[in-house]
């Protein structure tokens, strides 16, 4: 009850005609956002990559092969590591213009948990 009656003082101190407004918008407004959900959200198909099936070492990194997926942990310096999973759209390489790295030393320590 005491819900109910903050929003009837709140109704009584803006107007009617506001209050239908704000009410209005709120569903316009959650309708939208359902909507362009619904058309951008298409894929919701979510595959987990599943258990580590081999790990190679390669040239400044590691490939990893999942029952479901792929990834490349390549060393670009000491402190920057490229990540790239698939199967999967990769992004556009627009963060480092930079192309060719010089080889970094890497240790890989496993384990038995992976």
């Amino acid at each position: 009850m005491e819900i109910l009656n903050k929003v009837l003082r709140s109704i009584k101190r803006i107007g009617t005609r506001p209050s239908l407004q704000i009410l209005f918008y709120s569903f316009v407004k959650e309708y939208q956002d359902w909507k362009l959900h619904r058309l951008t959200h298409k894929d919701t198909n979510i595959t987990l990559p599943g258990k580590i099936k081999e790990i190679k070492t390669i040239a400044n990194g590691h490939f990893l092969e999942f029952e479901n997926a792929q990834l490349e942990l390549k060393f670009l310096a000491q402190d920057l590591i490229r990540v790239t999973w698939s199967p999967g759209k990769l992004p556009v390489p627009y963060a480092i213009k930079k192309t060719k790295w010089s080889e970094v030393e890497v240790e890989f320590e496993g384990s038995k948990d992976g």
